[in-house]
């Protein structure tokens, strides 16, 4: 044999026991392998990678908290607002989520009162009315479409809209009455509002009736509390010493 092909010769006779393996065996070595570096290399839970995802809004979302317990202004009110939107834009999980949406529906309502009390204050025919008379209406309809239950939001559309939509404000009038226990100085304005509302001369007398007859009942009722000593709320029955 020529020393040429002895180097060839000893390559493919080291080759021989890997040619001889099956395939799969190959196969089982390599998963095999792969295996214990899976084992050696500390994988996150899938717990944990939902919950860095699912939280991504919190940091944002108890920034809002916080400076919701010093917000005196509008701006203050629209930095909350703005923090709220972006932490639920992020990702949050359910309890987190449910807080969230109060958050924003008792921070729209707050900021669409500010913004009432500051379009009062306007001159009349100045421009600047009417534009917060219409951003207050959008946060007040971003409130009740997170929570219908604020009484006080479905008011303020009302009172907002009963020269400009009255279709709107009889709505929320019906919805108001329609849905809620009203007391009865609550349920005497509601009622006093929408008999302004009404078409026919018999439903605007009815509304009207209704009206004068809880204010009178509430007029009643605040009465006897001045006489047993009630004038302001108060937490514990103290009676008075006569």
């Amino acid at each position: 044999m020529p020393k040429s092909k002895c180097p060839r010769m000893l390559a493919l006779f080291l080759l021989i026991p890997w040619m001889a393996l099956p395939t799969s065996s190959i196969a089982q070595e390599r998963s095999s392998r792969q295996i214990d570096a899976l084992k050696e290399k500390p994988v996150e839970s899938v717990d944990n990678q939902r919950n860095a995802v699912g939280n991504a809004g919190r940091e944002d979302l108890e920034r809002a908290s916080d400076l919701k317990m010093v917000a005196d202004d509008i701006t203050k009110y629209s930095q909350i607002i703005d923090l709220i939107e972006g932490s639920m834009a992020k990702g949050m999980d359910e309890s987190d989520k449910a807080f969230a949406r109060d958050l924003l529906a008792s921070s729209a309502l707050e900021r669409a009162r500010l913004r009432h009390s500051e379009m009062l204050m306007a001159k009349t025919g100045d421009k600047k009315a009417g534009k917060l008379q219409r951003k207050s209406l959008v946060d007040l309809k971003l409130a009740v479409a997170i929570n219908p239950n604020l009484t006080e939001a479905s008011f303020l559309i009302a009172k907002l809209t009963m020269g400009t939509n009255p279709r709107l404000a009889k709505e929320s009038l019906d919805h108001l009455l329609r849905n809620f226990s009203l007391n009865l100085g609550q349920r005497s304005k509601a009622y006093a509002m929408r008999s302004i509302l009404q078409d026919s001369e018999d439903q605007k007398q009815a509304d009207l009736n209704q009206a004068m007859n809880d204010s009178k009942q509430y007029l009643e009722s605040r009465q006897r509390d001045v006489d047993r000593g009630f004038n302001c709320p108060q937490i514990f029955d103290v009676p008075q010493v006569r």
